[in-house]
């Protein structure tokens, strides 16, 4: 192959990666009293702070405001 291929090749797959994602489909309801409360972590990637950390629960609570 020449250069020319090699450079159309390239301007081709340069395009088909510029295309836009369909866009999210978002939930219509979403009751959040559920998910409140405790919630154990059984799995993350810790940050440089939770390099030792264990038995970690996020606790979850509505504002005020709702």
């Amino acid at each position: 192959m020449n250069t020319s291929s090699f450079i159309a090749l390239g301007l081709l797959g340069s395009l088909l990666g510029c295309s836009s994602p369909p866009p999210i489909q978002t939930a219509s309801q979403l009751n959040l009293e559920r998910f409140m409360g405790d919630w154990y972590v059984i799995a993350n990637i810790p940050t440089f702070i939770e390099t030792e950390a264990f038995n970690a629960v996020e606790s979850y609570r509505l504002n005020d405001d709702g």
